[in-house]
């Protein structure tokens, strides 16, 4: 099964990730306690777009 939309070979897909990215570290950096973010990144990876916690920075 081919995908619909190739996110990664393209520059829309570019601005999506970028974006998903930055809503990813907004959570990280957020106050919300640890297993509250945890659950969320857990929520949003049950979308389209799977966020991958491992790779974000948080400054600390």
């Amino acid at each position: 099964m081919e995908p619909r939309f190739d996110l990664m070979n393209n520059n829309l897909g570019a601005k999506i990730a970028k974006r998903i990215y930055n809503v990813a570290l907004a959570i990280v950096d957020s106050p919300l306690p640890q297993a509250t973010q945890n659950l969320v990144m857990l929520r949003a990876s049950q979308g389209s777009f799977p966020l991958n916690v491992d790779t974000l920075e948080t400054g600390s």
